[in-house]
């Protein structure tokens, strides 16, 4: 019976995956670049957080708290900056073959 059950279960989960496999990409994407931020982030925080404590003998005036929420901001930023720049670049390209290919000689 749990074979059975098993069986219809990936059996289901590959319908669905073949179903929505665009939006599944797309999301998937998305949690990638958060968790990218995310860890990206902490890593930072931890950096600043030790680099703050060895400078100062062992008396740190900041939390990590503090320095995530900075390094969130400065890397959301960036991320979004990123993704501004990357789809002007796309959209010029395509005007430009657009422009290119419309032409007739």
């Amino acid at each position: 019976m749990a074979f059975l059950l098993f069986t219809l279960a990936i059996i289901g989960l590959g319908i669905f995956v073949r179903v929505f496999w665009f939006q599944l990409l797309i999301l998937g994407m998305i949690l990638g670049g958060i968790l990218g931020v995310l860890i990206c982030s902490a890593i930072t925080a931890l950096c600043f957080s030790f680099f703050a404590w060895f400078l100062s003998q062992g008396e740190s005036y900041g939390s990590i708290g503090t320095y995530f929420q900075y390094s969130l901001v400065v890397y959301t930023v960036g991320a979004f900056v990123y993704m501004s720049i990357v789809s002007d670049i796309i959209k010029m390209g395509w005007k430009y073959i657009r422009y290119i290919f419309g032409k007739r000689y």
